[in-house]
């Protein structure tokens, strides 16, 4: 946890922006010891301000997220500003390469899903998968944890508002080529084991 509302009586968020303070990340979870954070494992943090802006797309309303939720954020993304020993995240502006003039983006793009009474909410077109677990054995043969494989089929958990061919509970299956190279996995204890924020062309198909 941390203290978003001290946080946010001091800083106001300006227009298409939203302000992030991030979570340390845990070095364990009970008595498993997560490991080395990989590049693709996303961060969570609570906004702290956001400019209350309604955007209509695709003939969607949405909303950005307001202080005090908990997101999950790319960890790739937003400016990073250290704040009275907090680190924050200003989402909705990059600077691509070559270019001098920064470019906004929706805030959509980095904020991938919202946590909230124990539950992943989706935002844009994003899609909250729990993988199926590793097997344990084929043909009555015990498969040593090495040999153990993800299979690419997963149960839909949330999807954003602006993404319409899946929707929760849908079976599907999944690119893992994409899922493990391109999309965010991450820890957050127990009931979040194999759960993935990805895009909506990890897809390969739903099954009927």
């Amino acid at each position: 946890e941390v203290p978003w509302q001290e946080i946010a009586a001091k800083i106001r968020a300006p227009r298409r922006k939203v302000v992030v303070a991030m979570h340390p990340m845990p070095e364990n979870i009970g008595s498993i010891l997560i490991p080395q954070k990989t590049a693709m494992t996303a961060d969570t943090g609570t906004v702290v301000a956001s400019y209350h802006e309604l955007q209509l797309i695709k003939g969607v309303v949405i909303a950005p997220p307001v202080p005090g939720e908990v997101v999950i954020v790319h960890p790739d993304d937003g400016s990073v500003v250290d704040f009275e020993g907090h680190k924050l995240k200003s989402i909705g502006a990059f600077l691509a390469e070559q270019e001098w003039q920064p470019t906004g983006y929706d805030w959509f793009e980095s904020i991938v899903a919202t946590i909230e009474n124990n539950m992943v909410k989706a935002h844009g077109d994003k899609i909250v998968i729990q993988l199926d677990d590793k097997p344990k054995e084929m043909s009555g043969i015990l498969l040593p944890d090495t040999a153990q494989k993800w299979t690419a089929d997963a149960t839909v958990i949330s999807v954003g508002p602006l993404h319409f061919d899946a929707k929760p509970e849908d079976r599907v299956s999944v690119d893992m080529n994409l899922v493990t190279d391109a999309c965010l996995a991450f820890t957050l204890g127990e009931g979040f084991e194999r759960m993935f924020v990805i895009f909506p062309e990890a897809i390969n198909f739903i099954y009927c």
